[in-house]
């Protein structure tokens, strides 16, 4: 099985390019999210990943609140959020996929979490002050937490 991460491919004009494909869960309860902060870049993000080509996007949303965060989820909403657009990796354009499917713990939130709950205001301020790793934080946040 392959992650679709950084993947050797073409963009519609026929030039070369990368791909990334990942999913994950936004996580509410009482109009607050959970973030946690990634050990790689020291800031904020959802918990989520790449997607290997043979999950399914669901179900690998479902998958990474486990492996990241020890987390149980539902997903409680069967339209996932696509954030979609280019960036730059290693001086190189890349299409990334990301989709967001609404979620929410199943159980009882560990004792010893690794994440936090944040209000939209909060992310808000957090992505002024570049403490989130990637626009489509607040992207999805004001997408769910206004829906």
């Amino acid at each position: 099985m392959t992650d679709l991460f950084n993947l050797n491919g073409f963009n519609l004009d026929g030039e070369p390019t990368k791909f990334t494909h990942a999913t994950g869960p936004v996580i509410i309860k009482d109009n607050k999210i959970i973030l946690h902060k990634a050990p790689s870049t020291e800031k904020y993000q959802f918990i989520g990943g790449r997607l290997n080509d043979g999950v399914s996007p669901r179900q690998n949303a479902i998958n990474k609140a486990k492996q990241d965060l020890n987390l149980e989820v539902r997903i409680i909403n069967d339209t996932p959020l696509p954030i979609v657009g280019q960036i730059t990796r290693d001086g190189k354009p890349e299409q990334v996929v990301l989709l967001h499917y609404l979620a929410e713990i199943v159980g009882d939130e560990p004792e010893n979490k690794e994440y936090e709950w944040f209000t939209l205001e909060q992310i808000e301020e957090m992505t002024e002050n570049g403490e989130v790793s990637s626009p489509n934080i607040l992207i999805a946040s004001r997408y769910f937490l206004k829906n």
